[in-house]
């Protein structure tokens, strides 16, 4: 009997320290990337307009009780190209311990009209870090000094009662050289009451987005932002802006003015 529980006891001391190696090395698995990472609370947005933006994101994970304890967010310059952090960096949150995937603040001013890669990993409660996810965004434009000399552009006055054109349509060009290659193109239109805008024929936004905003125009003017890199190429590139009659004509179509 001596001998039997000789022999014995190594096996079972053998089969406890196997049971717990594999406990450990499933504890620390990887956790899996985050998901669903939004800036202002919106996928991907190409016209965050605010300095120090917030950002979010969501975590699933395979076991039952995991929780977030640590967080790093980076933010970068330059498009998702950059998801392996080449572009130049803007900030760094560092390692955080924190719960928290809502509503984390950048924690430096963004600049105007720039494009931004974000890159967020998290470790769980047993300190495995998830690899990182990346997304991009842009900003808008964020101070009155951003729209440096432009101008108010409207119908003439001829002082008669005569109305050249009662739609308001307006139409501008742009002329880009041969060969050019164009990076990123950015359209912003803001106007005293709703529009519809195309450029080069293709209409700007979804054909059912109400575009423009009614506002107190002493205090505030809305613009409209879009992303135009797909529509520009080398030669005339025409901007068209047809623009509505303002919150003064809402019974009427707020186009044409008809009834």
């Amino acid at each position: 009997m001596k001998m039997m529980a000789t022999v014995l006891v190594p096996a079972v001391l053998l089969l406890l320290l196997m049971h717990a190696s594999g406990s450990h090395a499933a504890a620390r698995a990887t956790p899996p990337a985050a998901q669903d990472v939004r800036v202002e609370y919106a996928s991907a947005p190409r016209a965050v307009a605010v300095r120090r933006p917030r950002f979010s994101w969501t975590l699933q994970h395979p076991q039952r009780g995991a929780a977030q304890t640590s967080y790093r967010v980076r933010v970068s310059a330059g498009s998702a190209g950059n998801l392996a952090g080449s572009g130049p960096p803007v900030w760094d949150s560092g390692v955080v311990a924190s719960n928290a995937t809502l509503g984390v603040r950048c924690g430096a001013d963004l600049a105007s009209d720039a494009e931004y890669t974000i890159s967020v990993t998290w470790a769980d409660h047993t300190g495995a870090w998830a690899p990182p996810t990346a997304s991009s965004f842009a900003t808008a434009l964020l101070h009155t000094s951003d729209w440096g000399g432009t101008q108010w552009f409207t119908l003439p006055n001829l002082g008669n009662g005569t109305v050249l054109d009662p739609r308001n349509q307006f139409r501008g060009t742009l002329v880009l050289p041969a060969g050019a290659d164009v990076q990123r193109g950015t359209c912003f239109v803001a106007g005293l009451g709703y529009h519809r805008s195309s450029l080069n024929g293709q209409l700007l936004g979804h054909p059912d987005d109400t575009l423009g905003s009614v506002t107190q125009y002493q205090r505030r003017i809305a613009y409209d932002t879009f992303d135009v890199t797909e529509l520009l190429h080398p030669g005339n590139n025409t901007l068209a802006v047809l623009l509505g009659r303002g919150f003064y004509a809402l019974s009427r179509d707020s186009y044409t003015g008809v009834l």
